[in-house]
């Protein structure tokens, strides 16, 4: 977005924050607590980033934009940050025991393929479509090396934030390589 403070401080996708106002910052949510803490002073915010070359570069963030009522919304986000979600496929890391996963007999390194006949490209898509699920069951068909089998879930029913949500007791395989 060319309007964003960030667009006009030279941001580029995959650059990282490594520091704001010469505090490390390790975390998307430590940066966007510094991020609040200075927003609303009106000076710009140095950000000490690092890009996908491997290089250091400093860079201004103007905040003249950003006035109280920002304070409740997703500042980065208004100063042009987006946090960097790389597509994980739908491989299962870790099953918790005693989960609706684990009663299951879901295992780790099984790839979820479908849920309700639909495809599943990215583990965006699991999350997705189980916290839309909670308490009704879902057809989840998926891959053990050479064999594909399917099985019927019904996503525990928690609650996140106030919002009714499913989870099945499963976490993504993670890869190393897309950071």
């Amino acid at each position: 977005e060319a309007a964003t403070p960030a667009a006009m401080a030279a941001f580029q996708a995959g650059d990282t924050v490594q520091r704001v106002n010469g505090k490390p910052v390790v975390t998307w949510q430590e940066m966007r607590w510094e991020l609040t803490q200075v927003a609303l002073d009106h000076e710009p915010v140095r950000l000490e980033i690092e890009n996908l070359q491997k290089e250091i570069h400093q860079r201004a963030l103007a905040t003249e934009s950003l006035d109280e009522s920002d304070l409740e919304k997703d500042i980065p986000g208004r100063l042009g940050l987006k946090p960097y979600m790389p597509k994980l496929k739908p491989v299962v890391g870790e099953v918790t025991q005693g989960s609706v996963a684990a009663q299951a007999g879901l295992q780790v390194g099984d790839e979820i393929v479908s849920i309700e006949s639909e495809p599943v490209t990215a583990w965006r898509d699991v999350v997705t479509r189980v916290r839309a699920a909670a308490g009704r069951p879902l057809w989840v068909e998926f891959r053990r090396g050479a064999q594909v089998l399917k099985v019927q879930l019904t996503p525990e029913t928690t609650h996140d934030g106030g919002q009714r949500v499913g989870r099945l007791g499963v976490v993504v395989k993670d890869d190393p390589a897309l950071y």
